[in-house]
């Protein structure tokens, strides 16, 4: 079925040299191999440039800082310059099972012409669901309805851990947005996908591990209040609920759920116990303001 389909696995890396050794190989083990393996280096300054600069076998691209967002666009940038058919989007703390990529490929809805990506099962160390990698679920009922009839689940969203995108998809609706620079920013992605018509699956015999130890904390509450994480996190969120609301549930109305997820920080911060901790509460309550205001480009082929 995926003969003659051109694939480019596309990795995001920052200061990655404890994790690249882990999920490169596990790229070249794949049961289909993808036809290029490309590094997208934001700017990295540990030793992760002489790991590179050894392998023989990889596409190297190097840049400043463009967090994962800026990664991917021009990852994504490269590989639609490349006419690829398929391009498979991995963060570098991943690492997938043998077949993860054939799971995504060999499918009949990979080659449907309204089909826009295909996420990977991600689980952390511990062989649980990932917290940080949880897809979208279209609405319940449709869920029901096709869940004897399709070996995907339907989604509305999907992660860049593993995500694999189509070349129409990519031509038909752009690139990531840079704005977001991490976090949401593969939300916001695929539900711009979805918003025009394409649609979107979770494989789930398409297993990564995302390599952490605790995916069922809050992953913003555990955050430093100087961290981008938290800082572009919380106001890329409040952003894609919104976008997510009107996409699910046909609703304009986002404040309230927004709210939800802000005070949901808050009170799993609170469970820390952390002292003195009134800085994180003003970059939460900061970053909520910014995001009902975002207004990110979307960035489109030209």
């Amino acid at each position: 079925m995926f003969n003659n389909k051109k694939i480019i696995a596309i990795v995001v890396t920052h200061n990655g040299e404890f994790h690249l050794p882990n999920i490169i190989p596990a790229l070249r083990k794949q049961t289909i191999n993808p036809d290029e393996i490309v590094i997208i280096d934001n700017g990295s300054t540990d030793n992760s440039y002489q790991w590179l600069n050894e392998q023989e076998d990889l596409t190297v691209i190097k840049q400043k800082n463009l967090g994962r967002a800026g990664g991917q666009f021009t990852g994504i940038t490269y590989a639609y310059k490349q006419k690829a058919d398929f391009m498979w989007c991995l963060d570098q703390d991943i690492i997938p099972a043998e077949n993860a990529l054939e799971k995504l490929v060999n499918t009949e809805e990979a080659f449907s012409e309204d089909t826009g990506f295909i996420t990977s099962l991600m689980v952390d160390n511990n062989n649980k669901i990932s917290n940080s990698n949880i897809p979208e679920l279209e609405s319940s009922s449709i869920v029901l309805n096709n869940l004897h009839e399709r070996r995907l689940k339907r989604v509305i969203s999907g992660s860049f851990g593993s995500l694999l995108i189509t070349f129409k998809a990519v031509k038909d609706c752009g690139l990531p947005a840079k704005d977001f620079f991490i976090w949401g920013d593969d939300d916001e992605y695929t539900l711009r996908m979805v918003s025009k018509g394409y649609k979107g699956y979770l494989a789930m015999k398409s297993i990564c591990i995302h390599n952490q130890e605790n995916s069922s904390a809050n992953l913003y509450a555990i955050q430093e209040p100087s961290s981008l994480k938290l800082k572009y996190g919380v106001r890329n969120m409040v952003y894609v609920i919104k976008k997510r609301n009107k996409i699910a549930h046909n609703s304009q109305l986002s404040f309230s759920s927004s709210f939800m997820f802000v005070m949901q920080i808050l009170k799993a911060r609170k469970k820390l116990n952390r002292l003195n901790d009134y800085k994180f509460y003003f970059v939460v309550i900061i970053s909520y303001i910014k995001g009902l205001f975002f207004n990110p480009h979307l960035p489109y082929i030209t």
